[in-house]
């Protein structure tokens, strides 16, 4: 047999000749080979039964004290290589011929490391060839062989096979190989990098980024490690031509911002290199070199306009990587001032921290314009006559730019006189009023209310920017006016080009054409709608509130307006924007309404459009707004339909759904929830129902039950129901305590508070029923007031009006008693926050000034709270506050409002 035939194909995998499992005969019948020139002399052995792979031992065998533990390197013609020998030719080996061996070989009689050998061989021969390579499939078609055979698998079969499963696009069969591969070995880093890999060659990211978050969060890997497969999984998003894998690469790495600093300093050079081709990407631009001028003009291009792709968040999340740069990389002022100026606007204040931090780190020196853009986001805390005095300090600078002015504008956009002044010092300063000057002051007309000087501003300097002037039409629409909206709209539409493509200025047109009661809005709509587009103009109807909360546009036209806009446009909202729709009408007390859309969805429409309503979105809206409103009728309603939405899918065979456990809750609570009491009657047949259908309670069941049984002042029933749950938990137990409080049995409530632990709910709760506010009366009279039942309204405020208000000492007294703080001490804190700020004594004195000791009463409120360890937060003012206002002692609500943020730091 030649040389070439008897080469086994286990040896083009191995790394050592001599590491070869050799068979216990063979090491027996110790065998010598001379090898010279092209020619090999052995000696003979006896032939074994065996298969072909043990007689292509023998021949390894041999060249064994040749090759020297040499390594083999697999090719398609694959010589043996030889150390320290110069004088041997290596003879050529063809892969394929082994592979058709392998095929024509039983299966059972290999081991684990022949199967080892001969996939890591044909490895090899894969990462040389293409991802459409043969070799992947015969790498899979082997693990499979040896599964079936039941043959145990090492960790290198486990890591090939996920190789190569990856390379073939079967995520789901990493995942599976990889969990077992967990069960039987202890897994080091280069497995799970291995494990990474595989998952992102199959392509599918999504799984690729739950996969990377469990390696994140796993706490035998390092930060380090991690990084390395976050390189690998930002690489490759970046490179695919989909705009959507670069937002998840954004994401992935946002999602470990927090540990950059511990990165792999590799890794991360080609994340920020990787992220910076991604978002050249997002704005269609050519990615230059990473240099200060670059990425202020990447900067620069983001912030300009209002539609971009990248949003702040983001563009931090670039600026933070590129800062950490290894190779010196500091960024420019101007481009400090931008990305402040972005996160401020998207109102993240810990991102703004970041951004000052890294300019005092890479002694960036702060601007005029750092210190505007500043001042217009925090001015409003400062006293105006101390936002001017900073004003006319730094007009002495000399770095003054036109952004400087125009930060200014902001700061003062609620003075007119201000903001004529600021202008006059743009004059002297040579300083001309570009086009970017005109956001800056169409903001400060908004916010002063002069939104008709506004618009002749604007016509005046012949503005172009169609933002400004949908700026100014969304105030007309926000304030009501919506005859004048729809007006300087059809005013723009013969003075300017292509108003009607402007996305901002045309659904600002089409909202304010529905509140009107206007029926040719849609006509002549050239922007393409989307069910995003409808959403939005929904929403803004829905948002539209007066000075005092009330919504302007009724919930009627909101429903029409809908209607109108699918039926025209066919363009319809799914099974989500419904649901959003119907919480919305009934956050505004307007469940009717929310029906009507129930109802319209489930009635009208084609039969593809109906689909949406075999979703549970909407009926589990339609059943929480219900609940809200006190409107059982409804309530039972969708939660009948609810049994038979699949029938919606175009499957009449289809038929009635059973309820879970967790939708019996929900119709169980709208019963324990009924106003002005509770349906116990309701309550016990739904109980029964889903015994019935042998449903076991959880503890949300039990928790409504004791809610139920609270609310109709049964607390001997609440108490059995709470002591036959083994562990209740703090919602039972506070329920149970309100009750109490309700009741004025405060030897349960003082029992109960020693043996409980008092948080911050119990606190608040106590304090609640102390301060008489009672929230069950405050609700029922809301949902008779969006119900119009005007007797029944006025009977239940003179049952109100009978009990005499609390005084304002006393609330006082409540107050120091639960919070530890004396009125006296909070207004000798605002005197001297307000009237002597620079007085370094009397602020000696507020730092000395110290929480009063509770004082000796005989209440019971202070004897359950002199021991209490809980303290007072935003919720506890805002009861005080309430309190306060309910007497008409608006100056003590103002005291308590100051005192929470001066205490709370807000």
């Amino acid at each position: 047999m030649s040389v070439q035939l008897r080469e086994p194909i286990c040896s083009l995998g191995r790394r050592h000749i001599s590491e070869k499992p050799w068979p216990l005969y063979l090491k027996r019948r110790s065998t010598a080979t001379i090898t010279q020139g092209n020619s090999s002399l052995t000696h003979s052995i006896p032939r074994p039964t065996r298969t072909w792979i043990v007689h292509t031992r023998a021949y390894n065998t041999s060249v064994a004290t040749a090759t020297m533990r040499s390594p083999i390197t697999a090719t398609e013609q694959v010589p043996v290589k030889t150390t320290n020998v110069t004088s041997t030719a290596a003879p050529q080996l063809n892969t394929s011929k082994f592979w058709q061996q392998y095929q024509q070989q039983t299966k059972d009689s290999m081991t684990s490391k022949e199967v080892e050998h001969l996939m890591s061989a044909l490895l090899q021969q894969g990462q040389k060839s293409s991802r459409k390579s043969v070799f992947w499939h015969r790498i899979i078609q082997v693990y499979e062989a040896a599964q079936q055979s039941q043959l145990q698998s090492t960790p290198t079969i486990y890591l090939t096979a996920m190789t190569a499963y990856g390379r073939a696009r079967n995520s789901q069969q990493v995942l599976a190989i990889f969990k077992e591969y967990k069960k039987r070995f202890r897994l080091k880093d280069k497995a799970h990098r291995r494990y990474f890999a595989a998952i992102i060659d199959s392509g599918d990211f999504s799984t690729a980024l739950d996969v990377l978050r469990d390696i994140k969060s796993n706490p035998k890997l390092s930060v380090m490690d991690a990084s390395i497969c976050l390189k690998d999984f930002v690489t490759a998003l970046c490179l695919s031509t989909k705009k959507s894998h670069v937002y998840t690469a954004i994401k992935a790495v946002e999602e470990m911002r927090q540990s950059t600093a511990d990165w792999d300093p590799q890794s991360r050079q080609q994340i920020t290199e990787s992220l910076w081709q991604g978002y050249h990407k997002l704005v269609a631009s050519k990615p230059p070199p990473i240099t200060p001028i670059s990425v202020e003009e990447l900067v620069a291009t983001t912030t300009a306009t209002t539609t971009a792709k990248i949003i702040p968040s983001q563009l931090f999340t670039l600026f933070h990587l590129l800062c950490h740069q290894s190779n010196g990389f500091v960024p420019t002022a101007k481009t400090c001032n931008l990305m402040l100026e972005n996160q401020l606007l998207d109102k993240n204040y810990s991102n703004v921290k970041s951004i000052l931090a890294w300019m005092q780190k890479l002694d960036i020196e702060p601007t005029s314009s750092t210190v505007a853009i500043l001042l217009r986001t925090f001015g409003t805390r400062l006293p105006t006559h101390q936002a001017e005095q900073m004003y006319s300090k730094s007009l002495h600078q000399k770095d003054l730019d036109a952004d400087f002015f125009k930060n200014y504008i902001q700061v003062f956009a609620k003075d007119g006189k201000l903001v004529k002044s600021v202008l006059q010092d743009v004059r002297q300063h040579g300083f001309e009023m570009d086009p970017t000057w005109h956001t800056a002051m169409t903001q400060s007309f908004v916010q002063r209310g002069q939104l008709d000087q506004g618009i002749k501003w604007l016509q005046h300097v012949n503005s172009r920017d169609l933002d400004c002037y949908a700026t100014v039409l969304e105030a007309y629409l926000q304030r009501g006016q919506w005859d004048k909206c729809i007006s300087q709209y059809e005013l723009l539409l013969h003075q300017e080009q292509n108003v009607d493509m402007h996305r901002r200025l045309v659904k600002c047109a089409v909202a304010a054409g529905f509140a009107d009661k206007r029926n040719n809005v849609l006509d002549n709509i050239k922007i393409k709608f989307t069910p995003n587009t409808v959403m939005r103009i929904v929403n803004n109807l829905l948002c539209l509130d007066s000075k005092h909360g009330h919504p302007l546009v009724s919930g009627g036209i909101v429903v029409k307006s809908l209607k109108m806009m699918e039926s025209k446009l066919h363009v319809y909202l799914d099974a989500e924007g419904i649901r959003r729709v119907i919480l919305g009408l009934g956050n505004r007390g307007d469940c009717q309404h929310g029906f009507a859309v129930y109802k319209y969805v489930r009635e009208g429409g084609h039969d593809h459009v109906r689909k949406r309503c075999a979703s549970s979105h909407i009926y589990l809206a339609m059943m929480a707004s219900a609940t809200k409103n006190n409107d059982i009728r409804i309530l039972e309603r969708a939660w009948v339909d609810m049994q038979y939405r699949k029938r919606f899918l175009g499957d009449a065979s289809r038929g009635k759904e059973p309820h879970t456990l967790a939708r019996y809750n929900i119709l169980l609570n709208g019963y324990a929830s009924q106003l002005p009491k509770p349906n116990l009657t309701g309550v016990k047949r739904v109980f029964q129902r889903l015994l019935n259908q042998n449903l076991s309670p959880d503890t949300v069941t039990y928790n409504i039950l004791i809610k139920a049984f609270v609310n109709a002042n049964n607390m001997d029933a609440a108490n059995q129901i709470l002591k036959q749950q083994d562990k209740p938990d703090i919602r039972a137990t506070n329920t149970l305590l309100n009750g109490w409080i309700i009741q004025q049995n405060w030897n349960q409530v003082e029992k109960f508070v020693k043996q409980q632990p008092v948080d911050m709910v119990t606190f608040n709760l106590l304090i609640q029923n102390f301060l008489k506010l009672d929230s069950k009366s405050m609700s029922y009279m809301h949902i008779l007031k969006n119900k119009q039942q005007w007797h029944e309204l006025d009977k239940l405020r003179s049952h109100k009006n009978t009990s005499p208000p609390m005084s304002s000492q006393t609330i006082w007294s409540i107050f120091e008693s639960a919070t530890g703080y004396t009125r006296h001490g909070i207004t000798l804190r605002k005197q001297i926050r307000t009237r002597h700020a620079t007085n370094t004594s009397l602020c000696n004195q507020l730092e000395r000034l110290q929480p009063a000791a509770p004082t000796k009463s005989s209440s019971a409120f202070i004897k359950l709270f002199s021991k209490a360890a809980a303290a007072p937060d935003q919720v506890t003012y805002k009861l005080f506050m309430k309190a306060f206002v309910n007497i008409g002692d608006y100056e003590s609500a103002s005291d308590v409002y100051q005192w929470m943020n001066y205490s709370l730091k807000l």
